[in-house]
């Protein structure tokens, strides 16, 4: 996980594996972000697995920051990423863009 902070955006570089053993390192770089309500790019291209755990970290993070007014933009999400999302029908609450294209909230 990589994290770069530059004036009022946040972007956070996914790992490829986000599941429950890899989660808590993201859940306190995105509670970072809420504290410092900036907005935030969510690199996705290299996830290649992720389970329920970590879609579950995601969407909550989405749906939080809509309530907070803190703006979040995908940067290439993996087809993993939009496929399982897709299949969970949470695609839409997530926002995902099709194949890879950036989309805000």
């Amino acid at each position: 996980m990589h994290c770069e902070n530059e004036k009022d955006t946040i972007t956070i570089k996914l790992n490829k594996h986000l599941d429950i053993s890899s989660i808590q390192d993201l859940y306190h770089i995105l509670k970072e972000a809420f504290e410092l309500n900036h907005s935030v790019i969510l690199q996705a291209n290299e996830v290649s697995r992720i389970d329920t755990a970590g879609l579950q970290l995601l969407l909550s993070f989405y749906l939080t920051s809509q309530e907070k007014n803190i703006t979040i933009q995908w940067q290439n999400p993996s087809p993993i990423l939009i496929n399982i999302s897709n299949t969970l029908n949470i695609d839409n609450l997530l926002k995902l863009p099709l194949e890879g294209k950036t989309h805000d909230n």
